[in-house]
């Protein structure tokens, strides 16, 4: 008779917090003067590129995940056939003393959020 052993469940909660976790922003809202990002639209990646539990999140939410939980947040800029694709990381830059969203692969020194064209919404 063979003998298992029951896997334990994982809680997305639990796993929010681990160092290996991406998210995908597909989509924005910028305050009055289009320089900050109020709140993203973001999918959770899973190693296979896979798209899950899109939520809404305010740009501290954002800010911490990066900072303080050390999770990885890209772009998902639209294809022309209307998919997401995985596109650069995003990582967070003080300029003249406030926190910005940037993309990794080019950030400069406007005092602004600048991860893109993505979708407004």
């Amino acid at each position: 008779m063979q003998c298992s052993k029951k896997q334990p469940k994982l809680h997305v909660q639990q796993m929010e917090n681990q160092p290996l976790s991406r998210y995908g922003i597909s989509a924005v809202q910028y305050d009055s003067q289009n320089h900050r990002i109020t709140n993203v639209q973001a999918y959770r990646l899973s190693p296979d590129d896979k798209l899950s539990g899109l939520g809404v999140y305010p740009r501290e939410a954002v800010i911490d995940a990066i900072e303080e939980k050390g999770l990885m947040l890209v772009t998902l800029p639209t294809a022309f056939d209307g998919k997401y694709t995985v596109g650069s990381p995003i990582i967070v830059v003080e300029v003249q003393q406030e926190k910005f969203l940037k993309l990794a692969d080019g950030s400069s020194d406007l005092a602004a959020d600048e991860i893109g064209l993505l979708s407004k919404f």
